[in-house]
Protein backbone atom coordinates (compact mmCIF):
# COMPACT_ATOMS: atom_id res chain seq x y z
CA UNK A 1 0.00 0.00 0.00
CA UNK A 2 2.66 2.30 0.80
CA UNK A 3 4.77 1.37 -2.43
CA UNK A 4 1.28 2.54 -4.37
CA UNK A 5 1.08 5.87 -2.61
CA UNK A 6 4.98 6.60 -3.02
CA UNK A 7 4.10 5.65 -6.85
CA UNK A 8 1.09 7.86 -6.86
CA UNK A 9 3.03 10.99 -5.27
CA UNK A 10 5.61 10.44 -8.00
CA UNK A 11 3.50 10.49 -10.27
CA UNK A 12 1.77 13.62 -9.36
CA UNK A 13 5.00 15.58 -8.65
CA UNK A 14 5.59 14.28 -12.25
CA UNK A 15 2.74 15.25 -13.77
CA UNK A 16 2.94 18.70 -12.03
CA UNK A 17 6.50 19.50 -13.11
CA UNK A 18 5.80 18.66 -16.38
CA UNK A 19 2.35 20.61 -16.38
CA UNK A 20 4.59 23.80 -14.82
CA UNK A 21 7.12 23.43 -17.41
CA UNK A 22 4.45 23.54 -20.41
CA UNK A 23 2.63 26.86 -18.31
CA UNK A 24 6.72 28.26 -18.37
CA UNK A 25 7.19 27.47 -22.00
CA UNK A 26 3.08 29.23 -22.80
CA UNK A 27 4.21 32.26 -20.85
CA UNK A 28 7.91 32.46 -22.75
CA UNK A 29 6.80 32.20 -26.03
CA UNK A 30 3.69 35.19 -25.20
CA UNK A 31 6.45 37.37 -24.24
CA UNK A 32 8.47 36.70 -26.77
CA UNK A 33 5.59 37.19 -29.25
CA UNK A 34 4.90 40.49 -27.73
CA UNK A 35 8.24 41.53 -28.31
CA UNK A 36 8.30 40.77 -31.97
CA UNK A 37 5.09 42.42 -32.17
CA UNK A 38 6.57 45.80 -30.69
CA UNK A 39 9.57 45.53 -32.88
CA UNK A 40 7.29 44.92 -36.08
CA UNK A 41 5.56 48.13 -35.02
CA UNK A 42 8.92 50.53 -34.65
CA UNK A 43 9.84 48.45 -38.00
CA UNK A 44 6.97 49.58 -40.15
CA UNK A 45 7.07 53.43 -38.09
CA UNK A 46 10.57 53.41 -39.56
CA UNK A 47 9.92 52.21 -42.78
CA UNK A 48 6.75 54.36 -43.04
CA UNK A 49 9.05 57.23 -42.34
CA UNK A 50 12.11 56.32 -45.22
CA UNK A 51 9.52 56.33 -47.56
CA UNK A 52 8.65 59.90 -47.26
CA UNK A 53 10.02 61.99 -49.66
CA UNK A 54 13.18 63.88 -48.62
CA UNK A 55 12.67 66.87 -50.94
CA UNK A 56 13.03 70.24 -49.43
CA UNK A 57 10.11 72.45 -49.68
CA UNK A 58 10.38 75.70 -51.95
CA UNK A 59 8.77 78.52 -51.11
CA UNK A 60 7.24 79.64 -54.37
CA UNK A 61 6.45 83.31 -55.11
CA UNK A 62 4.41 84.71 -57.66
CA UNK A 63 5.13 87.64 -59.85
CA UNK A 64 3.01 90.06 -60.62
CA UNK A 65 0.92 90.23 -63.67
CA UNK A 66 -1.20 92.52 -65.62
CA UNK A 67 -2.27 95.94 -64.57
CA UNK A 68 -1.13 95.20 -60.89
CA UNK A 69 3.05 94.80 -62.50
CA UNK A 70 2.42 98.31 -64.62
CA UNK A 71 1.39 99.86 -60.89
CA UNK A 72 4.56 98.96 -59.19
CA UNK A 73 6.61 99.91 -62.38
CA UNK A 74 5.17 103.59 -61.98
CA UNK A 75 5.61 103.97 -58.05
CA UNK A 76 9.31 102.64 -58.13
CA UNK A 77 11.23 105.64 -56.83
CA UNK A 78 13.60 107.77 -60.19
CA UNK A 79 17.48 107.83 -59.04
CA UNK A 80 19.00 110.69 -59.50
CA UNK A 81 20.27 110.81 -62.98
CA UNK A 82 17.04 110.67 -64.27
CA UNK A 83 15.80 113.58 -62.67
CA UNK A 84 18.46 115.64 -64.45
CA UNK A 85 17.19 114.89 -68.04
Amino acid sequence: MQKCNAEMINFRDDATNALSEKVMIATQQRKLLDEFKTEIKEIRAQKKELLKPNIPEIEITARPTGSHAQSLKLTKPKNATSDRK
